[in-house]
């Protein structure tokens, strides 16, 4: 099992998700039902390329729902960590054997952080 550690800042402390949130953007359908998007990618010939995966097949997508958190006193920017559980097999098996995430998170007004990607892994 793999586990992913992702720092963060956000200025007007509105990151996080209820469980509550399941309506409007936040519904099951919708793209902002998780706030933490963890895109799969290979090293496929010297070329980094992003593999969408299918849930129809199995396929599990690394996306995640980290929950609201409050900030205290008058500050309201936040700062933390968010550790994700990755799923036991959390790569694909395939003729390539490095593999990277990358990462971004969503606020509760849909604005999106940068993506960055973590360093090259390979497969177990």
């Amino acid at each position: 099992m793999g586990q992913l550690s992702i720092g963060f800042e956000d200025g007007d402390g509105n990151f996080g998700l209820d469980q509550a949130d399941t309506t409007g953007a936040f519904c099951p359908t919708c793209p902002f039902h998780h706030n933490v998007f963890c895109a799969y990618e290979e090293l496929r010939d010297g070329q980094w390329t992003p593999i969408v995966l299918d849930p129809a097949i199995g396929q599990v997508p690394f996306f995640y729902r980290a929950p609201r958190i409050e900030p205290s006193g008058q500050n309201k920017a936040l700062r933390g960590t968010i550790t994700v559980e990755l799923a036991p097999r959390y790569y694909l098996t395939s003729e390539w054997d490095t593999l990277r995430f990358a990462v971004h998170i969503v606020d509760r007004d849909l604005q999106s952080s940068d993506t960055l990607r973590t360093a090259p892994a390979l497969k177990p």
